[in-house]
């Protein structure tokens, strides 16, 4: 029903969701709100209780990659696939949106790289790459499985941030 804006512990002011069906609904826009970095934070209520909460913070640089393999449980049958997420943060482990570094990829044992992508979807570029640029300081990695078991070592290189390096065991396939 209505919402609360916050730019560093000070409000903003409360806008009303009350626009009419269509599409003004769910847009709520505060005027003469000055950029300040720090944290920005906006507080939805129903009834004048919380229902959602949502903050962002000012980041530093980006000054390294953090990548979170989606499991650590990969068959070695030939079809198992492995996402591997690719974030760039800054000291405190924020997300730096802005990070737009390239990133290769690659893997070392029975699996291979399949693709690459930012989520950017104003591009044509392929998936089917081994370097790709961060957007919005994120980007997914695809491995496929082999067909033998094994260690895999993933590697992740960037301009400007320390390489990744990591291993991933490939299970024997099992029925």
């Amino acid at each position: 029903e209505e919402a609360e804006l916050f730019v560093n512990g000070k409000s903003c002011g409360v806008c009303r969701n009350d626009a009419p069906e269509g599409a003004k609904r769910n847009i709520l826009t505060w005027d003469d709100v000055i950029y300040s970095p720090g944290r920005v934070e906006v507080v939805a209520r129903n009834g004048g209780s919380e229902v959602a909460r949502h903050a962002l913070e000012t980041t530093g640089a980006a000054v390294r990659l953090v990548a979170e393999p989606e499991s650590n449980c990969w068959c070695a049958d030939g079809y198992d696939l492995l996402y591997v997420r690719l974030k760039a943060v800054d000291e405190v482990g924020r997300t730096v949106p802005e990070a737009n570094s390239n990133v290769s990829a690659s893997a070392d044992g029975p699996a291979r790289l399949v693709a690459l992508d930012d989520g950017d979807h104003n591009t044509g570029q392929l998936f089917e790459v081994d370097a790709k640029r961060l957007h919005n300081g994120r980007l997914l990695a695809i491995f496929r499985a082999g067909r033998s078991a094994g260690e895999v070592r993933i590697s992740f290189r960037a301009e400007g941030l320390p390489p990744i390096d990591f291993q991933m065991m490939l299970a024997p396939k099992t029925r």
